[in-house]
């Protein structure tokens, strides 16, 4: 009886062990711990936000046991401790600097378990408002136009009964503009602007009427755009980004062919000696474009539908930096000049062109320009003879046209009236074409005009601008040549009346501060243009708009930050003028 009985008792102890077991484990089943449940409500993951707003920062945290604390980080510094709600962070970013930035939050609860989560945002460049006001008329009859929309941005508001119009909007420091679209009866108008601060102006916006009947210009007119040319030295800069861009853009605008002033460069200089070479000697690091980055533009270009034309003149450097004597000062001086001089000299302009032309050649490149401040080697009377400057001449065209088959063009020097230039100096009236003979004319399929200085009334209106142009084109009806208008207009105030380059760069020229910024008196300059051309019969196989910039900004050249002027520059690009060109290049 007492083994049965020992028996009862272990197997009662066992199974209270049993049941005991049993119930600690349930109670530790029920004592699982779990992390709070956490959600970052603002911002959203990718925001993009002004650098100097406040980013409000908020968290929605939760656990059955309750909440201990919540802690905000950027860029894994701590910012903020709460442990009571609203679990917020107010971050002004006024003292940030603009770029990617991870905002995480952590929570924890009273059993010291924790969630973190994290969004990724990006601080933009600060925002700054832009607000104009003004009134929309007609350029040709100071009309006030109403129900017309213009765009700022996203932004659009139309003009009133009065043609008044008003429009904000907000945006980071940077180069934006005014538009408005073309409608049935006026061409549209751009006028871009850079903003550095918040502004507040008042700008009257001109459009220019559509004329009735616009003449269809023959097959292969050209509708050309030069690159501005401050000089390889930009190109060189900004190649190939802002060329395949800007190729972009003139296709839009209807333009058919661009081309790069691309000069060869005087390093000699003697009373009978001169030596060229394609890279330049000054503070300036300026190169000739390269026949792989020539091809590449050229590329480029037929890519777009652009032809590429080649446009060759002479640089000649300042005395301080040529190993001889200045050779402005050689060159204009009146004499005649040795012969072993004119021999030099086109030696090494033939050996240069011709490494080019071959390149043309291979291209399939339809136009090569020489020119452009050649005048002292267009005269015979600067030779010892004209049957010396007949061969010269001769040999270098023949030289090139011995590798290339395109159409050779020569871009003189032409000046209708004496005017003033824009570093004050005067330009006597000169036509450079008087001097050639007829051997050289024959040398070349067509020749280049500037339209620089229209007329010597200031603030001229646009019909006599068209008349002045008139005069001009009228000048070349028994020409026998083909000609070319080059049109270089820059933006200022009296830019009809003056002559020649307004520089704008080089940490802003002295000439270009010196003048008024003046959108339509560029863009009535093409409009008198194209508005006499229309009309004209005098055998014009296109017009080139000089200088047209490689990027939208007007007061900054980044890549070697200079300040700069290009809003007075003979660039059109996002100014009136631009939308003028755009219209007749697509209707003629």
């Amino acid at each position: 009886m007492k083994k049965s009985t020992n028996y009862t008792y272990l197997l009662s102890l066992l199974l209270i062990i049993l049941i005991l077991s049993c119930s600690k484990s349930s109670e530790e089943e029920e004592t699982i711990l779990t992390p709070p449940s956490l959600t970052i409500t603002s911002p959203q993951s990718g925001l993009a936000i002004a650098q100097g707003e406040t980013v409000s920062i908020t968290a929605s945290a939760t656990d059955d046991t309750g909440i201990r604390y919540v802690r905000f980080y950027i860029q894994n510094k701590e910012v903020a401790y709460t442990e009571t709600t609203p679990y917020q962070y107010e971050w002004n970013t006024t003292e940030a600097t603009p770029g990617s930035y991870s905002i995480k939050v952590e929570a924890c609860d009273l059993n010291d378990q924790k969630t973190l989560r994290s969004v990724n945002i990006t601080l933009t460049e600060p925002r700054l408002t832009a607000n104009y006001t003004g009134t929309i008329k007609s350029r040709q009859t100071t009309a006030n136009l109403p129900g017309l929309t213009i765009h700022l941005g996203d932004q659009s508001s139309t003009s009133d009964a009065a043609g008044k119009y008003e429009i904000t909007n907000q945006f980071a420091e940077g180069h934006y503009a005014l538009e408005i679209n073309a409608t049935e009866d006026f061409m549209g108008t751009t006028v871009g602007f850079d903003l550095t601060e918040n502004t507040n102006a008042s700008h009257d916006l001109y459009l220019y009427q559509k004329p009735e009947n616009v003449q269809k210009q023959a097959e292969g007119f050209i509708k050309g755009v030069s690159m501005f040319d401050a000089g390889p030295w930009m190109g060189q800069d900004l190649y190939p980004d802002a060329f395949a861009s800007t190729f972009d853009r003139l296709a839009s605008n209807h333009s058919n062919l661009v081309t790069v002033f691309d000069p060869v460069f005087i390093t000699e200089a003697g009373n009978d000696s001169v030596k060229m070479s394609t890279s330049a000697n000054t503070e300036y690091p300026w190169d000739m474009l390269s026949s792989s980055q020539y091809t590449d533009l050229t590329d480029k270009a037929t890519q777009k539908g652009l032809d590429f034309m080649f446009w060759f003149g002479v640089w000649p450097q300042a005395e301080k930096q040529l190993s001889g004597k200045s050779f402005n000062a050689i060159v204009f001086s009146g004499k005649v000049l040795p012969d072993e001089f004119w021999q030099d000299w086109f030696s090494e302009y033939t050996r240069i062109l011709v490494d080019y032309a071959k390149l043309a050649e291979t291209q399939s490149v339809p136009y090569i320009s020489l020119g452009h401040g050649l005048n002292y080697a267009t005269s015979p009377q600067q030779f010892s003879s004209v049957e010396l400057y007949h061969s010269l001449w001769t040999n270098l065209i023949n030289s090139i046209k011995e590798v290339y088959a395109g159409d050779l063009i020569y871009f003189g020097t032409n000046r209708s009236f004496t005017a003033q230039n824009y570093e004050g100096g005067s330009e006597i009236e000169y036509y450079e074409d008087e001097a050639y003979t007829t051997t050289f004319k024959n040398l070349f399929d067509a020749f280049g005009v500037i339209l620089s200085n229209i007329t010597s009334t200031p603030n001229p209106s646009i019909d006599q601008i068209k008349s002045s142009v008139t005069s001009i084109l009228d000048r070349y009806t028994s020409f026998e040549k083909p000609i070319i208008l080059w049109v270089w207009s820059p933006s200022v105030d009296g830019s009809a009346n003056k002559y020649g380059h307004l520089e704008p760069v080089l940490d802003v020229s002295q000439a270009a501060s010196n003048y008024v910024v003046d959108f339509y008196e560029q863009a009535d300059v093409y409009e008198g243009i194209f508005e006499a051309l229309n009309e004209s019969s005098v055998d014009v196989l296109g017009v080139i708009s000089h200088g047209y910039m490689y990027f939208d900004q007007f007061k900054k050249y980044a890549p070697r930050n200079m300040d700069t002027a290009f809003d007075k520059a003979a660039s059109v690009r996002d100014k009136p003028a631009e939308q003028v060109l755009k219209f007749w290049f697509e209707k003629m």
